[in-house]
Order: C-alpha cells, then sequence, then structure tokens
C-alpha cells in the first residue's frame, strides 16, 4: 500500500505535466498558421492642420508599414506599426513623431480614424486596394 500511493502520485503528476507540455506546444504552433485579415496594401490621405498620402502594408502577422508623405513640409516618412485587434497601436514614427490612431472596422473598405504629430492633428482616410 505505501508504495502505490507514491506510484500512482507520479503517474498523475507525469500525466498532467504532458497534458501541459501538449497544450504548449498546440499554443505556440496556433500563431504559425496565423494570416491578418486585415493583410493588404491600403492607399488614403491625411488632412488637417498638415495634408498627405498614405500608404499602408499590413502583414500576414500584424505588422504594419506606414509611409507618409506630407504635401506641407513635402517630406516622407517611413515607419512601423502594429495591429491589436483591429486597432492601430499607434506607434510615433522616430523621425516626425506622426501617428495614426484609428480602428480597421467598417462596413465597406474604407477606413478612417485620427492622426496626431506634436501639435498638429487632424484625420485621416485610408482605402483597402
Amino acid at each position: 500500500m505505501k508504495l502505490k500511493t507514491p506510484l500512482l502520485l507520479i503517474i498523475i503528476l507525469s500525466l498532467l505535466s504532458c497534458q501541459q507540455i501538449a497544450n504548449n506546444y498546440y499554443e505556440n504552433h496556433k500563431n504559425d498558421s496565423y494570416i491578418s485579415p486585415y493583410k493588404g496594401s491600403y492607399v488614403g490621405s491625411f488632412s488637417g492642420d498638415d495634408n498627405g498620402n498614405l500608404k499602408v502594408e499590413i502583414s500576414s502577422k500584424d505588422g504594419v508599414t506606414i509611409t507618409k508623405h506630407s504635401n506641407v513640409s513635402n517630406t516622407d516618412d517611413i515607419f512601423i506599426d502594429t495591429l491589436n485587434g483591429s486597432l492601430l497601436s499607434g506607434t510615433a514614427s522616430p523621425n516626425s513623431g506622426f501617428r495614426l490612431l484609428g480602428n480597421l472596422v467598417s462596413q465597406n473598405t474604407t477606413f478612417s480614424g485620427n492622426w496626431v504629430q506634436n501639435n498638429f492633428k487632424g484625420t485621416w482616410t485610408i482605402k483597402k486596394l
């Protein structure tokens, strides 16, 4: 009887440990096959205290590359952001401080939101190609 209890305990702990390893494996590999529903190219414009053109590229893993051309300062800016669900995370460009705020939820393929850059602000609109 004394031998059965520790042996039974070891077997139960082993099974629980194996289940945890299997769960971790499947959870980690679930992300390998993930493809963002927002993947693609978007083009549009921004207006307000500054204005210009936007190009937004979203990767299969929700990485976002934003290309901005300012008509006011005649400058280009390229920077990286990420999606958090359908929300742009609002990461500022290290060069200019420009940030896109908003989400990619819409009844059609046109999306809009707000932008900020230091003391400047305005709105943006993009359309999926």
